[in-house]
């Protein structure tokens, strides 16, 4: 029996399933490498953020993995993995929305507000400015 990655890489989606079902890590590998670029794409429509979309892919392939032995094997398996990811994506989504809700309810002449050390208006002035990006920043 063949089990270097070439031979893997040759098994439909269906064998690599099993395999992983029955304890190979590596074919589950292959199932990642085969669908990791697609599976990113999908989540930058989703999120619109690079790095987000890259972490949320992994995580989705992560609890992929957890969850193959709930995986029904007359199913298409991107399908079944799309839909982790679409979950993940969308909670995502939201949390980030409730999250810049939280900052955007908070005034913003409260947060740029910071006690005078008796500086001048040069040093005030970079304060502030400092403060503005770090809202932003914030908010993003």
């Amino acid at each position: 029996m063949n089990t270097s990655a070439t031979g893997l890489e040759a098994l439909e989606d269906r064998d690599l399933i099993e395999r992983t079902q029955r304890g190979n890590p590596q074919a589950f590998g292959v199932l990642v490498k085969r669908y990791m670029q697609r599976a990113y794409y999908v989540a930058l429509g989703l999120v619109g953020s690079p790095e987000d979309a890259l972490d949320l892919s992994q995580e989705a392939f992560v609890r992929a993995y957890r969850h193959i032995r709930t995986f029904e094997l007359d199913k298409a398996f991107f399908t079944w993995y799309y839909q982790i990811l679409r979950n993940l994506c969308f909670n995502f989504l939201r949390r980030k929305k409730r999250h810049v809700l939280r900052f955007s309810e908070i005034p913003e002449h409260e947060v740029l507000a910071l006690p005078s050390r008796e500086q001048g208006p040069e040093e005030d002035l970079e304060r502030n400015e400092l403060q503005r990006r770090v809202w932003r920043a914030i908010e993003k």
